[in-house]
């Protein structure tokens, strides 16, 4: 068993970066100009680390806690994920266009709202909540184990509907795009260098030649 001592240091490091988070991304949003982001970001991380340390009415113990609290407690983790991978796609969106399509997205307001960003944020959350609730009422997986939170256990594999398997394959385009970008910029950069070196060279030439 987990001792309750590391249950209450986990607590307080949740409810602490919780806090501290929040700070940070109402600062960002107000630098960057836009709160969408943020507030979205910070609504998912209240859900997930909320109902993670409701768990603490419990003692942090999922066999003490009741079967509808534990199956809340894993779909809603898993939804919280879910939204948070989707707002973390979506200004990975942004921040890799800006770079690729620079004349439409390389402004001051590339993090701004923008209608395609409803798939990573809205549809994708919905729609893996959707799935993972299905699979997990419909195959009774979440069964009680020796952990900090409640979650599908049995069978195991249903995880991968869940917050360890979904977000890893939505970062995966992410991902690519990302590599394509530092490409890009990579290229960008070896032509500014060209072009300064072939400038300086024309420069020195001008002022060595022989009048």
């Amino acid at each position: 068993m987990i001792p309750f001592g590391v249950k209450i240091l986990w607590f307080v490091l949740s409810l602490t970066g919780l806090v501290s988070s929040g700070v940070v991304l109402i600062t960002f949003g107000r630098a960057v100009g836009a709160m969408w982001g943020p507030g979205a970001f910070t609504f998912g991380n209240v859900l997930l680390q909320g109902i993670f340390c409701v768990g603490m009415i419990w003692r942090m113990d999922p066999f003490l806690m009741p079967r509808s609290f534990c199956i809340a407690q894993t779909l809603l983790i898993g939804s919280a994920a879910f939204l948070l991978t989707g707002v973390a796609s979506a200004f990975s969106m942004a921040t890799s266009l800006a770079v690729l399509r620079p004349r439409n997205w390389g402004d001051n307001t590339a993090l701004q709202w923008r209608n395609i960003f409803l798939l990573p944020v809205v549809i994708f959350p919905i729609l893996a909540t959707i799935v993972q609730t299905v699979v997990v009422l419909k195959l009774d997986a979440v069964k009680p184990t020796d952990d900090l939170h409640c979650d599908s256990s049995d069978p195991l594999w249903v995880r991968f509907f869940g917050y360890t398997g979904v977000p890893f394959i939505a970062s995966l385009p992410c991902l690519f795009c990302s590599i394509k970008s530092l490409i890009r910029i990579y290229q960008m950069n070896r032509h500014i260098q060209r072009t300064h070196k072939s400038a300086f060279s024309d420069s020195v030439g001008n002022y060595t030649s022989i009048p």
